[in-house]
């Protein structure tokens, strides 16, 4: 009796390592299938599996601005408390994994948004990725953009009579009568006359905006000095 107990353990012994080995050669046959198993990682929750545009390339020799904002930007803005909650998530991700790890050359808030300037393509690529898994808040829905600075607004009062010229001859003359000022990168977008004169928007460049700061925003044009308004920035 004791002889056949112990010739039953024998069996069952041999059918828990057979049973172990197929085990073991089924989850490698898996692993080999999907390295992410083997790493313990599922590819669900890596970085590029998860990213739902690719991301932009880069110019030689130029750094790259992408920026993190909020999947409904620009209703809802990065915050500053925001932007410090993601640079600290981001940052814990840094040097995890083998190789050269990003290089940025700045970082900053720029109109309810948190911009990287990336000097490589291959930090581009990291942190488009990693956009899509950091939680720096809970119920955090984020999302990388190509960054491009938001052009300033302006408004700039011309007299009323000018309404017969054009844009383009309303800025020559301005230039004219003010050669600090060039309007060569300036946009316009759209006119309106008012009981106060012919109001111009254009989108402006940050030279122009100092040098209209120096004219305390009333330079000449036609017979008077016009007021120019800053509407966004």
């Amino acid at each position: 009796k004791q002889s056949k107990d112990l010739h039953s353990n024998d069996w069952m012994n041999q059918y828990s390592s057979r049973r172990t080995y197929e085990d073991s050669s089924m989850k490698g046959r898996e692993d080999r299938a999907d390295p992410s198993r083997a790493s313990g990682m599922s590819m669900v929750k890596s970085g590029m599996s998860m990213v739902k545009t690719n991301p932009p390339l880069m110019k030689p020799g130029k750094n790259y601005k992408v920026a993190i904002v909020h999947e409904n930007y620009p209703a809802n803005r990065i915050t500053t408390k925001e932007s410090i909650a993601i640079r600290d998530e981001l940052l814990l991700r840094i040097g995890v994994e083998r190789g050269v790890g990003p290089r940025f050359s700045n970082t900053f808030e720029e109109n309810g948004a948190i911009v990287f300037e990336c000097e490589n393509q291959q930090t581009v690529d990291w942190l488009w990725a990693n956009v899509f898994t950091i939680t720096p808040w809970r119920g955090a829905k984020l999302m990388p953009m190509a960054w491009e600075k938001p052009p300033i607004e302006i408004t700039l009062e011309a007299p009323k009579f000018m309404d017969r010229l054009s844009p383009e001859d309303i800025c020559l003359r301005l230039m004219s009568q003010n050669p600090e000022i060039s309007t060569e990168a300036w946009k316009f977008k759209n006119s309106q006359l008012t009981s106060k004169g012919l109001d111009l928007i254009f989108h402006i460049d940050d030279k122009s905006v100092e040098t209209l700061k120096s004219l305390d925003f009333k330079p000449n044009l036609g017979f008077s000095r016009v007021n120019v308004y800053i509407n966004r920035q």
